[in-house]
């Protein structure tokens, strides 16, 4: 078994509340949160899926350090 156990219901309400409140202040207040239950749980499903993906394209790209192939939650609100 992967890495990936899956995204915490909490993860959904806490990106759309970022996204409703449209604020930098709230980001950063939960920033920790959204990093454990968003950003942390998608790099594991990144990596579980990473050889699957080279498989199909060796040339891709699977580093969810690099060419942001996980979006940034806050952008310039």
């Amino acid at each position: 078994m992967g890495r990936f156990q899956g995204i915490d219901p909490q993860a959904v309400w806490l990106l759309a509340e970022n996204r409703f409140r449209d604020s930098k202040s709230y980001y950063e207040e939960h920033k920790p949160e959204i990093r454990e239950k968003v950003l942390l749980p998608l790099r594991d499903l990144q990596a579980d899926l990473a050889p699957s993906m080279l498989r199909i394209d060796p040339r891709l790209v699977v580093d969810p350090n690099r060419n942001n192939s996980i979006s940034r939650v806050r952008r310039d609100n």
